[in-house]
């Protein structure tokens, strides 16, 4: 049977030492205090924790859009989309809806310089249901060295090049999208196999 945390008042389950994480960590950057493994960074006396770090520049350096909107959120510093109580991480916004954003201005961008109204396979026209295609089957290359979270970069390359937009996309619903990703996977799967692979 798991044990709880033996701070007074604390619920949590016990990790390492009777403690919590939470707890533990105190504990932890407290010790390396006390044995002179202080954090790097200059005028910081506080123990390590990571990577010659305490707990705050720590999580400064790996995860700065969360710090900041933190610090933002206790100055008062909100996000000003309706409903959201983050603090302020870019251009007004927190850092999801700031990315949130930037995505929207980007496919907008493209969508003009496209100027395309329908899936250029078969004509349906609700821009709700529209994707980027690249057209040359090229996409993986855009991808290539880029995290999930980091995909709106490949947008934002596209929505600064109108000319370089024109030649490699184009406008196709999500139906014909799909189909064109699973006959290219199959032809892919032909040339290597020497035979098909439905998915």
């Amino acid at each position: 049977m798991n044990s709880q945390c033996f701070k007074n008042g604390c619920k949590n389950k016990a990790v390492t030492k009777k403690l919590c994480s939470v707890h533990y960590r105190v504990y932890h950057e407290k010790d390396n205090q006390k044995k002179g493994k202080i954090c790097s960074v200059n005028g910081c006396n506080k123990g390590i924790i990571s990577k010659g770090l305490c707990i705050n520049h720590y999580q400064l350096k790996k995860f700065p859009a969360k710090v900041q909107e933190k610090s933002n959120q206790v100055k008062g510093k909100i996000c000003k989309m309706k409903g959201c109580e983050r603090g302020v991480r870019c251009n007004g916004y927190c850092n999801n809806h700031a990315s949130r954003m930037a995505v929207k201005e980007n496919r907008e961008k493209i969508f003009e310089y496209l100027g395309q109204d329908r899936c250029q396979i078969c004509g349906f026209n609700d821009k709700r249901a529209f994707a980027f295609d690249h057209i040359f089957n090229d996409g993986y290359l855009d991808k290539k060295g880029l995290s999930k979270n980091s995909y709106n970069c490949i947008w934002t390359k596209y929505a600064k090049d109108p000319e370089l937009t024109r030649k490699k996309l184009q406008v196709l619903c999500m139906n014909c999208n799909q189909i064109k990703e699973v006959e290219r996977k199959r032809t892919r799967c032909t040339m290597q196999r020497g035979s098909y692979v439905y998915f």
